[in-house]
């Protein structure tokens, strides 16, 4: 079960947040009503064995089920339901849902060092049904006793023609990986309300979507951090969110 673990740095202990394998983190938020919301993450990425600082290596994606995938990103209710169960819509980054049996979704190129394969930058309607574009994502993930072990994680997102049937949002997203600095809420706050360098992926307008069937979706309720991925852990350092207009 998830738990509250104290990581050596070179500053000292940081509390984080470690979910084990197949656990999810819902937490609700209310910024109010918006139309542009930029959100932040500050994780890594770790193995189950107990220490919390074991090397990643490979992680294969199974796609026996939905729970198979991992997503970091917002879900429309507050609840613990995943997207596409009982109408759930999800935005954000998360796994292609597409892919076959044993696809690597986590690829060890070094010890500290660790690829997000076919990252995703998209909306999971409820009927199952996602527009996506994917891109290799590069993460630093962990070391033993040092305090340059993690990576911020941004995404940008803008509603346009709100509460009508063509709803749609824009989509941007921010990574600053290799950080050799100590975890700060500082970071978080410089990465959602400063002057970072929010991107599209690559051949993409970002547009997505916002509406099913001509239905406009509401405003979503929830962080939905989750790793469907076997024997992977996930450390979450801080999240937060920042409502522009």
């Amino acid at each position: 079960m998830a738990i509250i673990y104290n990581k050596q740095t070179d500053s000292g202990d940081k509390k984080c947040l470690v979910l084990g394998t197949r656990e999810g983190l819902v937490y609700p938020f209310d910024v109010g009503d918006w139309t542009e919301l930029r959100i932040g993450m500050f994780l890594s990425f770790v193995g189950d064995d107990g220490t919390f600082n074991t090397e990643v290596g490979n992680r294969s994606k199974q796609n026996f089920s939905l729970r198979d995938n991992w997503f970091l990103g917002l879900k429309g209710t507050a609840d613990d339901k995943f997207p596409t169960e009982d109408g759930n819509y999800f935005i954000g980054l998360h796994s292609d849902l597409s892919f076959p049996f044993s696809r690597i979704y986590f690829e060890g190129i070094s010890p500290r060092t660790t690829q997000l394969r076919e990252a995703c930058l998209g909306v999971i309607h409820p009927n199952g049904a996602a527009e996506q574009t994917q891109e290799v994502l590069t993460a630093e993930t962990h070391e033993s006793n040092t305090s340059a072990f993690s990576f911020f994680l941004g995404i940008r997102m803008v509603i346009h023609n709100k509460g009508m049937s063509n709803q749609y949002v824009t989509m941007y997203h921010c990574m600053i990986a290799n950080l050799s600095s100590n975890i700060s809420d500082s970071y978080l706050r410089n990465l959602l309300v400063g002057d970072a360098s929010w991107s599209l992926f690559v051949s993409d307008d970002g547009v997505r979507d916002f509406h099913l069937n001509g239905v406009p979706y509401p405003v979503p309720e929830a962080f939905f951090i989750y790793t469907g991925l076997q024997n992977l852990c996930t450390r979450v350092h801080n999240i937060g969110a920042y409502r522009v207009s």
